[in-house]
């Protein structure tokens, strides 16, 4: 990748540290970071497949299941507070 394509996000990160107090060594701190980009292109990637996280994950979320729901009176039975059939929370907006 040019180095011009992640020139924008690299300043954007510099300015984001150092505005957040994390690191800031102006220019030079800068330049290193771009010498490192360089080295970084020079890396041959050809058969490597591009990758999204570095460990192989897998979806281990259950499948949807249609099942009963609760009944109103149910699901208020152990609210701390109800009001009309709906569950009454404090008030956080004039």
């Amino acid at each position: 990748m040019h180095r011009g394509l992640l020139l924008p996000t690299v300043i954007t990160v510099s300015v984001v540290l150092g505005a957040c107090g994390g690191p800031s060594g102006g220019p030079g701190q800068l330049n290193a970071i771009l010498e490192y980009m360089d080295q970084l292109a020079e890396v041959d990637t050809a058969g490597v497949e591009p990758t999204s996280h570095v460990l192989p994950l897998t979806n281990v979320m259950r499948d949807d299941l249609v099942r009963e729901c609760l009944s109103n009176a149910e699901a208020l039975a152990n609210a701390p507070a109800a009001e009309h059939g709906h569950f009454a929370v404090p008030k956080i907006l004039e």
